[in-house]
């Protein structure tokens, strides 16, 4: 074959590759966010208090492919027109299956507008790849801020949720806003059926301690 004949070979070639590898990256992206709070992973409305535990706070991220991202908090004032990023030193940890896939630190600005699509982090990226599940945990914790003072650091805000942002194309995905953590933020709530079977326990245990208690008068007697 002459080399004329190569070049619309080439160019082929060229163009399948290209079309490949668009595929990849647009294939490639973060799809949804949940955040935990005291009633259990949050993924839409009607959830309650945030959870911010000895990691921080948590939730699942879900997707495809291989990512770069940056998590962090957004917040809100009663008195504000929009919610603001929270700024500070962040730690992100993705993981699946308890297997660590990701683990960074960044920096935040703070008071930046969250309606709109933008970063407002800096500094290196979690990179990992999205397993066959479809879904991976994450973590994300503030410098200075625990499980002990989170009440008081988020008390000013009636809303807060947290958002991850691709820093490549500032593509951003957002948990649902909830409330900030209460007195009991980092505990979650019992479920009512764990209520009653521990209730029903107690019961039982302090009826059979008076049988006991009965049964031993009687015999004294």
């Amino acid at each position: 074959m002459s080399i004329r004949g190569l070049r619309p070979l080439s160019a082929a070639v060229l163009i399948l590759l290209f079309s490949i590898l668009s595929t990849a990256v647009a294939s490639a992206h973060t799809t949804g966010k949940s955040i935990n709070t005291t009633t259990g992973e949050c993924t839409g409305s009607g959830c309650g208090s945030l959870v911010y535990g000895g990691s921080g706070i948590s939730g699942r991220l879900f997707g495809t492919g291989t990512v770069s991202l940056f998590d962090y908090v957004c917040v809100h004032k009663p008195s504000d027109a929009a919610p603001d990023s929270f700024g500070g030193t962040y730690t992100l940890t993705v993981t699946s299956g308890g297997v660590v896939l990701a683990s960074t630190s960044y920096t935040v600005a703070s008071g930046a507008d969250c309606r709109g699509h933008g970063n407002s982090a800096a500094g290196s990226p979690a990179k990992f790849t999205y397993p066959s599940s479809g879904f991976v945990d994450y973590a994300v914790s503030i410098s200075g801020v625990t499980p002990g003072n989170a009440q008081s650091t988020f008390s000013h805000f009636d809303s807060i949720f947290d958002r991850v942002v691709d820093p490549k194309d500032e593509e951003d995905d957002d948990s649902p806003p909830v409330a900030p953590p209460g007195p009991t933020g980092e505990v979650p709530e019992v479920p009512a059926a764990a209520l009653l079977i521990l209730t029903g326990g107690l019961g039982a245990g302090w009826f059979l301690l008076r049988r006991r208690s009965d049964d031993s008068s009687i015999t004294t007697s």
